[in-house]
């Protein structure tokens, strides 16, 4: 079976994950996923181009929409909290591994579900299965080796999107700085 390779990128983002005992598990984060959350069928750059609405209605709209997405994520947060007790930071992405780093020990085979808040302001995630493949000791700490086992098409596509417009962001700022 020939096995894709991805794009990484160094980062730090925020995730939360829960043990396993292995991992064909069944995933809890579908499951927890709010519907409200996640891609807009349209942005509000778009809506604002669009909208056949004086100009001031539709600022108020973004607006709302935008205070609506905050408390939204605030819910979806906890829900997050209580479903995945354990804080993860990323500290390298791909579509097919995460090196990252955990104030609990883990070992190597501890199978984990993992959550990654990928945005900021919108709360999109990405979530997956898989196993600490290593270990190593670094300068800020222990840091691990995942490798995704079950990763959803979905859940793929978001995490290569967000690479994407990383690398793109850093040769912006590279060629203009």
């Amino acid at each position: 079976m020939e096995e894709n390779t991805y794009s990484s990128i160094r980062t730090f983002l925020k995730g939360r994950f829960r043990t396993l005992p292995d991992t064909s598990s069944p995933p809890l984060a579908h499951a927890t996923a709010s519907p409200l959350l996640g891609e807009p069928a349209i942005s509000r750059e778009e809506f604002m181009e669009q909208a056949r609405l004086p100009e001031t209605v539709a600022a108020f709209l973004c607006r709302m929409d935008t205070k609506l997405d905050a408390i939204l994520a605030a819910l979806h947060a906890e829900k997050l909290e209580q479903d995945f007790p354990h804080p993860l930071e990323v500290l390298e992405i791909s579509a097919q591994q995460l090196l990252l780093r955990s104030p609990l020990p883990l070992a190597q085979g501890d199978c984990l579900e993992v959550v990654l808040q990928l945005g900021q302001a919108d709360f999109v995630t990405a979530s997956g299965i898989g196993s600490i493949n290593a270990m190593r000791r670094a300068a800020s700490g222990t840091v691990f080796d995942f490798r995704f086992t079950r990763l959803p098409e979905e859940e793929r596509e978001k995490i290569i999107r967000f690479v994407f417009q990383e690398e793109r962001k850093a040769l912006r700022e590279k060629r203009l700085g």
